[in-house]
């Protein structure tokens, strides 16, 4: 199953209150692995939302790029329609 969702601050919020809601219950193996499991969540939504960064300035350049390129040769954007 695939998760899909824009709002990723929800889930970066929502990791530290599973794990404070866990350590509540008492200490034992099962929530060693719990937080274990949890850390690794977060570190793969922290990934991903660093790549997600990355693509949208990136995206955000080459807009840029194409609007100079159209501004300084107008006949040659007018070629290519």
């Amino acid at each position: 199953m695939n998760l899909q969702s824009r709002n990723y601050q929800l889930f970066m919020n929502i990791v530290p209150e599973i794990r404070t809601a866990l350590s509540s219950m008492g200490y034992s193996i099962m929530d060693e692995r719990i937080n274990q499991l949890m850390g690794l969540c977060e570190d793969a939504l922290r990934r991903h939302i660093g790549n997600l960064d990355r693509a949208i300035e990136q995206e955000k350049k080459d807009c840029e790029s194409d609007y100079l390129y159209e501004r300084r040769n107008p006949l040659d954007s007018r070629i290519a329609s």
